[in-house]
């Protein structure tokens, strides 16, 4: 009998020790939660004070940022060759019009016109409701 009353005891403090630890495991986690979740106010708070950006350019940017993916070498290279100096807006601007230049500069084919020479006329929206009604 004493036996039995020994392993029901010992039953009964694993139980508890398990609830307890479950319980602790699950405050730890809220913890990391409420930090993290503090972090991520403070920084979207700073980009909007530091950069201007407004709520929808923060929200894009931390869900880019909060992607393991979007830290990556390539992604790395381009921001060191920015703090270089290497890469700025006039660089990426020269390349872009180099680049249209080259696709301006290819003939057109015969038979086919050139995009946005042909512009469409201007239709009042309230002449194609009258037509609808009409039909």
């Amino acid at each position: 009998m004493v036996d039995y009353q020994e392993q029901l005891t010992d039953y009964a403090d694993k139980k508890e020790s398990e609830k307890i630890r479950a319980t602790e495991a699950t405050l730890a986690e809220q913890a990391a939660q409420a930090e993290y979740n503090t972090k991520i106010t403070e920084v979207k708070q700073s980009v909007k004070q530091k950069y201007g950006a407004t709520d929808a350019e923060v929200e894009g940017f931390v869900e880019a940022m909060r992607n393991p993916e979007s830290i990556n070498l390539d992604n790395l290279w381009v921001l060191y060759q920015y703090k270089q100096g290497k890469l700025g807006n006039n660089n990426t601007a020269n390349t872009l019009n180099t680049q249209n230049n080259k696709i301006r500069s290819f003939p057109t084919p015969a038979g086919v016109s050139g995009g946005g020479q042909n512009k469409p006329q201007a239709v009042d929206p309230n002449k194609l409701f009258n037509d609808s009604l009409r039909s």
